[in-house]
């Protein structure tokens, strides 16, 4: 869809998409009230304003709605997780090394690894669960932020045109 026609979709149809984006439900409420935008850049720059401001709380939510990487996207509606991770390997062998990373990586710190995906290897998703493993809490919870954030611009990105 435009910009025109995202800024005349309903608000509840908006707050959708952009809870398919990511699961953050106020996030997705405040962009709809924020309407109408000039143009997308508009909206995207709103959009990463607001997403500066997610608690951890906020992060937790949408890492639950999240596959881990190399898993499948179980939510049927949307595919954004299957295109992202459009270069990981399906290999068993490279599966099963990612599979144990992401165990490693939750062991440590209680929630899913988080990485823009798009245009990366396995192995440098591997590379990149390795480095990040050597963070504290904090460091990580930033980079999982910042993450999150990459993700969903770019999904909001590829829904308006």
């Amino acid at each position: 869809m435009n910009i025109h026609q995202f800024n005349e979709k309903s608000s509840t149809e908006i707050q959708d998409l952009l809870i398919r984006c990511v699961n953050i439900p106020h996030w997705a409420q405040h962009i709809a009230c924020h309407r109408p935008y000039e143009n997308k850049q508009k909206l995207l720059t709103t959009a990463k304003i607001l997403a500066l401001d997610w608690t951890w709380d906020d992060i937790l939510t949408a890492l639950h709605a999240h596959p881990k990487i190399g898993e499948k996207d179980k939510n049927s509606n949307h595919n954004y997780s299957s295109n992202e991770q459009a270069d990981i390997s399906q290999n068993a062998s490279d599966l099963d090394l990612l599979k144990q990373a992401n165990q490693n990586y939750e062991e440590k710190f209680g929630f899913i690894f988080l990485i823009k995906a798009k245009g990366l290897t396995t192995d440098q998703v591997l590379v990149q669960i390795k480095q990040r493993l050597n963070n504290t809490i904090d460091v990580e919870k930033k980079c999982v932020h910042e993450q999150l954030i990459l993700i969903t611009l770019l999904r909001l990105e590829q829904e308006i045109l």
